[in-house]
């Protein structure tokens, strides 16, 4: 969708740029590949469930067992102009460049959201021409969309999501101690070692790994049987606290779908 203009400069005509324009990293892909205006987006709209279920003897219908979000599939179409089919390639190669690995998508209707994907097809299309309409989907695993990170000494504030995950706890310890323990409402973990006053303690969730650290070493051994990090959840209003500790700084980022 195209609803506002860009003024090239020194330039007599209007570049006009979609109200949804998508940034891959940083970047308008427009501003990273020659000859690139995108058309429009598909698959930032409803996301379906996977709902699992068992048929019971002598019970209607079935039982539902599990139900879990769908994995999102953004599908991009563009569309390419060159002079010469040496541009065109040369488009194709930093496009192709622009969409490896895991990509940070932000739309230009929403500045202060994220996705992360990875590109997983495209169609096989003819070039015919040196103008070319095509597109390209990206896989992303999580649907939900991230904000801005937000931090705090221990108050938790979210607008949309019911709850998230951490991204960093931060502790300074307040004197010599043998044992941590950081709640957030109901959920706690408790970390054992030999500490000291004024170490730190750094927490965080990664997006494929936890990580302690003690000072600049790493520690998750010092996380106690029973403590699962994965499950510690925080929601709106939560203040995350600790004992023998302080708690310097708290991460984390509102969500939506």
């Amino acid at each position: 969708m195209y609803d506002f203009s860009k003024m090239e400069s020194g330039a007599s005509v209007t570049a006009r740029l979609p109200s949804d324009n998508m940034s891959v990293n940083g970047e308008p892909l427009n501003e990273i590949v020659p000859g690139y205006r995108q058309l429009h987006v598909a698959g930032r709209g409803l996301i379906g469930q996977e709902i699992e279920t068992i048929t019971i003897p002598s019970r209607r219908g079935v039982y539902v067992t599990n139900i879990q979000d769908k994995e999102r599939e953004l599908t991009i179409t563009f569309q390419l102009v060159a002079k010469k089919s040496e541009d065109l390639r040369n488009a194709y190669t930093k496009l192709n460049k622009a969409l490896r690995g895991e990509l940070s998508l932000v739309f230009a209707d929403e500045p202060d959201f994220t996705y992360k994907g990875y590109l997983s097809s495209v169609p096989n299309d003819a070039e015919q021409s040196l103008t070319i309409v095509s597109s390209f989907t990206i896989l992303v695993p999580d649907p939900f969309k991230q904000g801005k990170t937000k931090s705090s000494t221990g108050l938790i504030t979210l607008t949309d999501a019911d709850e998230v995950l951490p991204s960093k706890i931060t502790l300074a310890l307040s004197g010599s101690a043998s044992e941590i323990e950081i709640t957030a409402g109901n959920n706690r973990m408790k970390l054992k070692g030999h500490y000291g006053g004024g170490d730190k303690i750094t927490i965080e969730w990664l997006a494929d790994e936890f990580v302690i650290k003690h000072n600049a070493n790493l520690a998750l051994s010092h996380l106690l049987h029973l403590s699962v990090p994965e499950e510690f959840y925080v929601k709106n209003g939560d203040t995350i606290k600790a004992t023998n500790a302080t708690v310097e700084r708290v991460e984390w980022r509102d969500e939506q779908l």
